[in-house]
């Protein structure tokens, strides 16, 4: 059966103009595993405040008996907006820092300044905004940027793009809101809510076309060069 045979099944007058099918369809499969909302971050290094994603972050663990429990139920984790990149924020989730993880302890893992990339060995758990181009790309300095997130060495110098970089990982990334550019040496490719990337320690940029901020979830895991 078609999609508008279906709904024509479920929903009275289903067959009826493309945004009341979207509609229906959101209403009928929307997940409401988390919520999300802005929060003001103010970062005095950018001269100001910025409105930021937050997300109910909640982390499972083991309480003195040995019973499976919640150890943290919270809005976000570690935050940061990357210096003279205002409104390229970071916001750190969880953390591991060696593989195989460590699922002892009950000490939040993210309780340390941002970094962009995970312990040789580690994982980070993450979500990024990405500002539109115009919003701060004639403000930036390269250096500050990435020193500002202890990755002076990842950008790629030669190049006059200010966000192409590449690092020692693996990423699962996950586009939550809107839509961004991965830029590749070879091809630049359009990614929308709900499309997923696996980056895989390529030498990448990113870009932002329009006037919406993306939102992405990432998962960053330390990885082997290939070249």
């Amino acid at each position: 059966m078609g999609l508008l045979s279906a709904l024509s099944c479920l929903v009275p007058g289903a067959l009826a103009p493309a945004d009341q099918l979207i509609n229906i369809i959101e209403r009928l499969f929307k997940k409401t595993v988390a919520q999300f909302n802005f929060v003001t971050y103010r970062n005095g290094n950018n001269g100001g405040a910025t409105m930021v994603w937050s997300i109910r972050r909640v982390v499972t663990g083991h309480d003195e008996n040995g019973r499976s429990t919640v150890i943290f139920d919270d809005k976000n984790g570690q935050v940061k907006e990357m210096d003279s990149m205002p409104g390229l924020v970071l916001t750190d989730l969880w953390e591991t820092v060696s593989s195989p993880a460590d699922n002892s302890g009950t000490d939040d893992a993210v309780n340390r300044p941002v970094r962009l990339e995970p312990m040789t060995g580690g994982s980070i758990f993450r979500i990024v905004e990405f500002p539109p181009d115009g919003d701060w790309l004639d403000k930036v300095d390269v250096s500050t940027a990435f020193d500002s997130v202890a990755a002076g060495g990842a950008h790629d110098d030669g190049s006059s793009d200010p966000l192409r970089h590449k690092t020692d990982t693996i990423d699962y990334i996950v586009i939550l809101e809107g839509e961004i550019d991965a830029v590749l040496d070879t091809e630049t490719i359009r990614l929308r809510r709900g499309d997923a990337l696996v980056q895989r320690g390529t030498v990448h940029s990113w870009s932002v076309k329009g006037d919406k901020p993306c939102v992405l979830a990432v998962t960053l895991v330390s990885a082997t060069p290939a070249v």
